[in-house]
Parts: structure tokens; sequence; C-alpha cells
């Protein structure tokens, strides 16, 4: 008796996948959990397919539909993971779920793989783009505004308290300078930034640029 041909699955039912700041995210739907291990397998296939088609792939896995895991899920994650890092690339991972962070703990695999509770940090893990740069740079961004601001403001308690410790004429000209450069970098960490560095930044690029706008208002009044 001639074997009939297996179907091929539907894989969007399974998976989507999406590229972002040239990342690549895929989305594992929860109609995965309970589906064969054929199903399983072409999944896996075309997520290696894709993988393959890069250098240095930036990965990001999104576990964040399961409900829970078993082993051929396990093996078909650890498959990924391994060609991604054969080829130079990295591997990052979306778990919300606490009985899926604790199968990868129990498998030990929470200790090397980067597993993060938000696609954001999930996808700044994997770094590569300008915006993560400005990320990594957020603490000196946010420290060397503050300290304009801290020069700005300095310059203006000379001025209202008379305590010159340097040429009058120049105090103006310092605190616009200090004020247009604390207020550029202070918009860049906020712009690149998130939660603490976020809000520092913010609050520093609004002092500078009014330090910076009450000189010249001054000048001109």
């Amino acid at each position: 008796m001639t074997q009939e041909p297996t179907e091929t699955p539907d894989i969007s039912n399974y998976l989507s996948s999406e590229e972002q700041n040239r990342k690549l995210i895929f989305t594992l739907h929860r109609e995965l959990v309970n589906a064969e291990w054929n199903n399983i397998s072409h999944v896996g296939n075309q997520m290696l397919e894709e993988v393959e088609e890069r250098n240095k792939p930036q990965v990001m896995i999104d576990l964040s539909q399961l409900e829970h895991m078993g082993s051929s899920m396990v093996a078909l994650l650890v498959r990924i993971w391994k060609r991604a890092e054969a080829k130079g690339g990295a591997v990052s991972f979306l778990s919300t779920n606490e009985g899926i962070n604790q199968v990868l703990e129990l498998a030990g695999l929470a200790k090397v793989w980067t597993i993060c509770d938000n696609q954001e940090e999930a996808l700044d893990q994997l770094g590569g783009t300008t915006e993560q740069t400005g990320r990594n740079l957020a603490p000196f961004l946010v420290f060397t505004s503050l300290i304009c601001a801290a020069i700005a403001g300095a310059m203006l308690a000379m001025k209202l308290t008379g305590q010159h410790l340097i040429d009058v004429q120049i105090e103006p000209q310092l605190q616009i300078a200090a004020g247009a450069v604390g207020g550029i970098l202070g918009i860049w960490a906020f712009c690149t930034s998130h939660r603490v560095s976020k809000f520092l930044g913010l609050i520093s690029a609004v002092a500078c640029i009014g330090l910076a706008a009450y000189s010249i208002y001054s000048m001109v009044a």
C-alpha cells in the first residue's frame, strides 16, 4: 500500500515572524503547545530557514503566548539558539509565564539564555542598533547633561548674587553654551533610553534649555 504524503501544516497557525531594526522576532502561538511533533518540526525548520538567511542573526523569540512547554518545544528552541550562535549571532527570549520560566530553569537553560519579561528589554539585549547605542550611553549622557545644568545654574547664581568668580562678560556666554549642550544631551538620553535615565534626561534637558533661554532673554531684554 502506498503511503499518502503528510500534508504540510499551515505554519501561520503556530508561528509569526517580523523584522524590527534588523532584528528577527519570532512569536510562538499558543496553538503550538498542543501541536503534534510533525507540526513542531515544521515550525522549527521555518525558523531555521529564516535564521540561515542572515549573517550574525539577532533573534528574539516571544514565548509569552505559551501556557506550558514540553520537551519537544524545548528542543526546538535549543536548535534555533545553537544555530544562531554558530553563525555569530545572538538570541533573547521574552517569557512572562512563570510555568515556562520554571521549565527553562529546570532544564538549566535559564543560566545560559537571556530571558526577559518585556519585549523592549529582550530586543535591547541583542544590541547592534543606533537606538541600543544610545541606551548604552544613557548614563554618560544624563551625567554630562546634569553637569551642564549645574554649570549653567552656577553662572545664573553668580549673576543674581553679584559674586563673579570669572569675567562677567563670559558668564552669560558660558551659561548659554552649557545650557545648549546639556539640553541636547538630555534630549538624546530621553529619546534613546528608558526608565530612570529617560526621566532624568528629560528633567535635565528642561533645566538646561530653561537656563540657556533665560540667559538669552536677559541679554536682549
